[in-house]
């Protein structure tokens, strides 16, 4: 044995994701309890949000300024799954005391005993039913709403929206005849113009660091996607990272939306 070191069930999250040129990113910026396995996808979360943003600054299209926003949207997402992955922990605590875990060696009551005592069984079953928010929290995982204060609802149906901060919709649209996801028209290097078929957009105006899709053109959705993707009536632009940079009703808002993107990576 070369070294021992103890393991301590744990809920933190850093003060600051940043200092300088050096950014916290994964276990270095935040450690759970393993229960509900958020401490990996929030860690992927991070590199996903701040890849892109260095990027663009090295490449000269963002402002270092931009790099600040990574702490304002990844640290508020770390203290919500923080506190969901402490609650779990403490019901899965819950259990073990009701199912006798934590008796002396020898004296755990046995599945038939537990069962004998109606009062100690009800209990178990209610704090197993309780766990349910620890493995179906779907929008916990995938409602991560850079600009919104709240956490996600775990147990909410509405993980989609189109509004700046939030991730784009999954919906089924049709690309070359094939069906896809509107994920598929996405760039992870460059921001995405989604336009709708009404609308129209002079691509010489454009900054080289986006790209254009536009509806009934690149792709064809039916009337409930195309409201979903929030293209009735506007332009749709999504960040490389798959999250809603702004929702554009004219042409003549770019400018000012060009300048905000690249010091916030967010424009309402």
């Amino acid at each position: 044995i070369v070294s021992i070191r103890d393991w301590e069930l744990t809920s933190e999250v850093a003060s600051s994701y940043r200092s300088g040129h050096v950014f916290l990113v994964g276990d270095a910026a935040h450690r759970y309890p393993p229960s509900g396995g958020l401490g990996l996808n929030t860690g992927v979360g991070d590199a996903h949000n701040l890849a892109w943003k260095i990027a663009g600054v090295i490449a000269g299209w963002a402002s270092k300024a931009l790099l600040d926003s990574y702490d304002r949207e990844r640290r508020p997402v770390a203290n919500h799954n923080a506190a969901f992955s402490l609650e779990n922990a403490m019901k899965m605590l819950d259990i073990f005391n009701h199912a006798g875990v934590f008796s002396e060696p020898g004296k755990q009551p046995s599945l038939d005993a537990l069962r004998a005592d109606a009062s100690q069984w009800n209990s178990l079953q209610a704090s197993i039913e309780d766990q349910r928010v620890h493995f179906d929290g779907l929008a916990l995982h995938l409602g991560a709403h850079y600009g919104r204060s709240d956490a996600p609802d775990p147990f909410s149906n509405e993980l989609q929206c189109a509004q700046p901060g939030a991730r784009l919709p999954h919906v089924w649209i049709k690309r070359g005849g094939e069906r896809v996801s509107s994920h598929d028209l996405l760039s992870a290097g460059q921001f995405t113009l989604l336009v709708p078929e009404a609308l129209q957009v002079d691509t010489t105006s454009l900054p080289t660091h986006w790209q254009v899709r536009r509806a009934s053109e690149d792709f064809d959705a039916d009337a409930n996607a195309l409201h979903t993707l929030g293209l009735q009536g506007a332009f749709v632009l999504v960040r490389p990272d798959g999250h809603i940079a702004a929702l554009l009703p004219t042409t003549d808002a770019w400018s000012n939306t060009l300048s905000s993107i690249a010091q916030s990576g967010i424009a309402a």
